[in-house]
């Protein structure tokens, strides 16, 4: 170049041409799609080819399996076993609808299909609605799902009945139950409590039994406060079979204590288990007055 020093010749040059990196070739920049392309023209387009070519022979592969797949061939036999199977379920139900035992209500002929009580599907649920099967309609609801009764039932049947529960070792797990009327019927468990403890009286009180160790049952049910309720306690894990009363193995002796507003009174120390729970049956009487459960009546 006339009027360039050699130093910014071989820049020029440098800076136009480029190394391919699929034909290693040094060649000038107008043979590269841009600056920054790894291939020029001629490589680039053979790589487009390639890429296609094998995605042409993976088409073809998937094309040749499918083809090659066997046809599933039923065999007489299975067919035969299956037609047996279908035949012997239609007719233990035949013989099932024969011998069913007709509805017990009077009037009714419907067929018992679940022997619950000897009734029918509607009469059962008659009953289930409205405590008796010849009153009301199947169909109606009493309308009470999700109220603070409904609930209070609910969480009763669950306490006693669900394995899953909570609180389960202290109902179901010591045997308590519910009366069947109210554990099947919610409206006669409803009408109960209308009519002979009344309504909830405060957010305060819930449902308590009166004997602790008795079931979910009429005459055994009342609305008592937390309060109440902690003096309705069994001795639980208490082995002296005395409420309020623990053995002291430091002092070798028999202690005696009482809860009140939740925190525990220290009444002394005895040589006997009788003579501490005396002292704790004094002293509940004098605080808790007739609601509170002594240990000796």
């Amino acid at each position: 170049m006339i009027g360039m020093s050699k130093e910014s010749q071989l820049k020029e040059t440098s800076i136009k041409t480029k190394n391919c990196k699929r034909c290693n070739g040094n060649l000038p920049l107008d043979s590269f799609t841009s600056t920054k392309a790894r291939y020029c023209k001629q490589c680039h387009r053979l790589d487009a080819l390639d890429k296609q070519h094998k995605r042409t022979l993976k088409q073809l592969e998937r094309t040749k399996s499918s083809k090659q797949k066997k046809k599933t061939v039923i065999k007489i036999s299975d067919l035969k076993k299956k037609v047996q199977r279908v035949f012997n379920k239609w007719i233990i139900k035949v013989i099932q609808y024969k011998y069913m035992k007709i509805c017990s209500v009077k009037g009714c002929k419907n067929k018992v299909k679940i022997h619950i009580k000897g009734w029918c599907r509607n009469h059962y649920m008659r009953w289930y609605n409205h405590g008796s099967p010849t009153g009301g309609t199947h169909y109606k609801r009493h309308g009470m799902v999700g109220s603070k009764i409904y609930n209070v039932w609910k969480n009763i049947k669950s306490r006693v009945y669900n394995k899953k529960d909570q609180y389960y070792y202290c109902y179901g797990g010591r045997g308590i139950s519910m009366y069947p009327l109210w554990e099947e019927s919610f409206t006669v468990f409803h009408k109960y409590i209308k009519e002979n403890i009344g309504d909830k009286p405060s957010k305060n009180y819930s449902i308590d039994r009166i004997n602790n160790d008795g079931d979910y049952e009429p005459g055994n049910i009342r609305w008592a406060t937390p309060l109440e309720q902690s003096l309705n306690k069994t001795s639980g894990r208490n082995t002296s079979g005395y409420k309020g009363v623990s053995w002291k193995n430091k002092n070798k002796k028999w202690q005696s204590a009482i809860r009140v507003n939740g925190k525990s009174v220290y009444l002394g120390l005895f040589d006997n288990k009788e003579a501490a729970a005396k002292a704790y049956d004094s002293h509940a009487k004098k605080i808790y007055g007739e609601s509170a459960r002594p240990n000796f009546t």
